[in-house]
Formats: structure tokens, C-alpha cells, sequence
């Protein structure tokens, strides 16, 4: 991802933070300090968000839809879970 990239995903996402915080839900974690860095452009403060956000690989997709796929082909067995 380029740094343009990165550094608007960091606005907006310091947009979002900044808007939970002002609506005084429990939704925003972040810190005063990570708020301003997202807004501001610090790289540190992005990587760190971006990254902490984690990935879904197609593997873990293709697990969940193999699982899925055993309801919707036989939607009246019973699944158990121990």
C-alpha cells in the first residue's frame, strides 16, 4: 500500500474514532493520542491501527465456507456441539 494510501485509511479512520468518541459509546478504545495521530498523519500511529485490524486469508474463507456449506446441504441434520 502506498503512503497516500495509508495516510487517508488513517483519516478516515481517525474520523470514525473521533465520531464514536463524541457519541460517548463504549465503541472507541482509542486513545486521545492515537485519534490525533491518525488525524495528523503519523505513520507509527497508522501501521499501527492498520495492522491491528488482521487479515482474513483466503484459506480461512474457503475453512468457513466448506463448514457453512454442510447447513445449507443438509439444513435438517442435527449438528451438535461438545
Amino acid at each position: 500500500m502506498d503512503a497516500e494510501t495509508k495516510q487517508f485509511l488513517g483519516f478516515i479512520l481517525g474520523q470514525v474514532y473521533r465520531i464514536q468518541q463524541k457519541m460517548g459509546s463504549d465503541l472507541c478504545h482509542a486513545s486521545d493520542a492515537t485519534i490525533f495521530g491518525l488525524l495528523n498523519g503519523f505513520g507509527g500511529v497508522i501501521d499501527e491501527q492498520l495492522e491491528g485490524m488482521g487479515n482474513i486469508s483466503s484459506e480461512d474463507v474457503d475453512r468457513l465456507g466448506a463448514i457453512l456449506d454442510e447447513y445449507l446441504v443438509h439444513p435438517t441434520k442435527a449438528y451438535l456441539v461438545s
